[in-house]
Formats: C-alpha cells, structure tokens, sequence
C-alpha cells in the first residue's frame, strides 16, 4: 500500500511544537510571528522578499541563510554569485505588543484592539528605521556585494493603499543601503499580477550620498 507523505511526522512533536509557539507569541500582530525562534521570521521575510523579486525581476537565487554575526540578519546569494546582505525590521507598535502581552500573561480575557496609523505615521516610521538600518550597517556592508533593508509590517490598520500613500513621495538619504522594501502580511485579494505571491512588497525610494 502507498503511504501518505506525512506518514513519518511526529505529530505529538508538531502539536507540541504548536503549543509553544502560542503559549510564547505576543498575540498582536502576529503574521509574520514564529514564536519562539525570531530568526526564522528574519528568514521568512527574507525569503517572501526573495520570491518577489524572482518573480518580478527575474532574479534567480542559489542559497538563502541566516548569518550569526550580524547585521545583516541574513545572506541571500544569486545564481550570478551575487552576495546580497538582508537586514530585516518589524514596523510595529511597541505599546499595544507590550499590552497584548500584559493582558496575555494574566489570562484575562479583552478584544482585539490595535494601534491607529496614518500615512503621517507610517512615513515617519519607515524613515527613521531605514536611517538607524544604514549606520547599523556602516562597518559591514563592505563584505556584501549589495545590502538590502527588509521592513516588514503585519500591523492590522497598515494595508496596501496606506503604504503605497505613505512611500509615495518619501526619498531618503543613505550611505550603505542599495534597496530598501515596505514588506507586509500575505493578502490573497492583492494583484497577483504584481505581487505574484499574494504579499506585497513595495521600494522604498533611496538616494546614496
């Protein structure tokens, strides 16, 4: 008889690896979240970020892992041997984690709330992330052939229409980072013929001085 592909699972290892993942999430924003390793989001992100750019750029990559030293969090490497150093960085709201958390641990019970943003915001957000990126990566960029900046948001009220309003005009100015993306959660009715993923990923404009 044909097995099942999962037929060799532990599932009482994958349940108890799902119940430690919820018993350790923050419970706010939790898209991009495997709890309790954070690196694998860095990965994540790193590689939703690579799949778009396969798909729209024609970039083939070989290898993708996460690098222990750093900034960068991680190495993607193209089938051109192009070494190209992602840093990764959530857009959150530190508050309402922090209250998620609170509320979380003493097992009361609270709706969902989550933190207002506006284009105002968001831009600010965005620039100051990206400015504190680029000096973190001042004494290691020089061992990549490019280094990109990730920012990655699963914040409810921040959807595509608010992102794209608040990039639109935004241009800042950098010394070490070649491209820089506005990363948010998988959205099954965005344009597939844009983000072929169903996760949008929009540039962020930059100026190298």
């Amino acid at each position: 008889m044909a097995r099942a592909p999962d037929d060799d699972l532990d599932w009482d290892e994958i349940v108890a690896a799902m119940r430690e993942a919820r018993r350790q999430s923050r419970g706010y924003a939790t898209s991009w979240e495997w709890a309790p390793n954070p690196k694998l989001v860095e990965l994540g992100v790193t590689k939703a970020l690579a799949e778009y750019l396969a798909s729209t750029e024609d970039l083939s990559w070989t290898s993708l892992e996460a690098i222990s030293d750093d900034p960068p969090d991680a190495l993607l490497v193209s089938s051109r041997g192009l070494r190209v150093g992602v840093e990764v960085t959530e857009i959150v709201d530190p508050k309402f984690v922090a209250w998620h958390r609170h509320k979380k641990k003493l097992g009361l019970s609270y709706p969902y709330h989550w933190a207002p943003w506006d284009e105002d915001r968001l831009r600010k957000s965005v620039e100051r992330s990206i400015l504190t990126k680029d000096e973190k990566l001042s004494e290691r960029h020089h061992l990549f052939d490019q280094t990109f900046v990730a920012l990655f948001t699963a914040e409810p009220a921040i959807d595509l229409t608010l992102a794209r309003a608040a990039i639109q005009n935004l241009m800042i100015d950098v010394n070490y980072i070649d491209r820089a993306y506005l990363i948010l959660s998988y959205d099954p009715s965005v344009d597939k013929r844009e983000f072929p993923q169903g996760i949008a990923a929009l540039r962020i404009s930059l100026q190298r001085d």
